[in-house]
């Protein structure tokens, strides 16, 4: 029985800290009246609200409202986190950044920043969104690729997110309490948050779509099909067509949107047509041996 129990507690425990799955596309409007999970440490006598009317589309339509009252202790900072819906490897999912509203009726210009908290380190993201006093509401987008983030391993953080935080900082970091982000008299209103999808053909997501991509295709083609391939392995067409493996429509999506490499990475000069004369040989002969 004791042997029972502590099984049990170890497979609650694990499945606990397991990040669920998010999806491109998904979207907080805060039209449930709730906060959708968001919210704040504790103490905080000025937790994040849900407003019900003064979003961007007007009357009825709710937001978030984050709210910070400055000096130090508790609520002095804004800040807001998710430790539900928004939690996942954001690499499998294509998800390159979260989009959302915001506006800043507050008295004091804001910086705005996502941590995201995994297992294996934090992270915070280094191009801020500076949102100044009495802004109204506007579109903003967080980029989560590697290289816009900083503070530790962003492929290993993406890769298991935990939790994402919302907050302002002027400089890249949030240090771990009781320090956390300066603090700040404010009020931010939030709403439409979403997950946005990564640069087709992208694999890797590093802004780019190149032979990198190419070699991952390739080498995950038309896997077996009890293998669900994700956006990671070279199926870019996993949420808008629903299929589950590497095929004909993910090598028309990455040649489509082909940039080349990066500034300073290795010259390729095949363009697109060429690309397509060196691949359309072994991509025949694998769907010939599949049949």
């Amino acid at each position: 029985m004791k042997i029972a129990c502590v099984l049990a507690t170890i497979v609650l425990t694990f499945t606990a800290t397991v990040p669920a799955a998010l999806i491109v596309g998904q979207t907080d409007d805060f039209q449930d009246s709730t906060t959708q999970g968001w919210r704040s440490g504790d103490p905080n006598l000025n937790p994040p609200s849900n407003v019900a009317d003064g979003g961007p589309l007007g009357a009825g339509d709710a937001y978030l409202q984050i709210t910070s009252i400055g000096g130090g202790g508790a609520g002095s900072k804004l800040a807001a986190f998710n430790s539900a819906q928004w939690t996942g490897d954001y690499l499998a999912a294509g998800v390159s950044g979260i989009q959302m509203d915001v506006s800043n009726p507050g008295p004091n210009d804001l910086t705005l920043r996502l941590r995201l908290d995994s297992l294996g380190g934090n992270v915070v993201t280094v191009t801020d969104i500076l949102l100044p006093s009495g802004a109204d509401w506007q579109t903003v987008s967080f980029d989560l690729i590697p290289a816009n983030l900083t503070g530790g391993d962003g492929n290993v953080a993406l890769a298991g997110v935990i939790k994402v935080w919302l907050f302002h900082n002027p400089v890249a970091a949030f240090p771990d309490a009781p320090d956390g982000p300066p603090g700040i008299v404010a009020t931010l209103g939030v709403d439409n948050i979403t997950a946005v999808p990564a640069l087709p053909g992208d694999a890797n997501r590093n802004g780019f779509v190149d032979h990198i991509d190419l070699a991952v295709l390739l080498g995950n083609w038309e896997q077996d099909p009890l293998i669900v391939s994700t956006w990671a392995l070279g199926n870019f067409t996993e949420v808008s067509l629903g299929d589950t493996d590497v095929n004909d429509a993910d090598l028309a999506v990455l040649l489509a949107n082909w940039t080349g490499p990066p500034p300073g990475g290795a010259a390729v000069p095949e363009p697109v047509s060429a690309v397509l004369l060196l691949i359309g040989a072994p991509v025949a002969a694998l769907r010939r041996r599949r049949r």
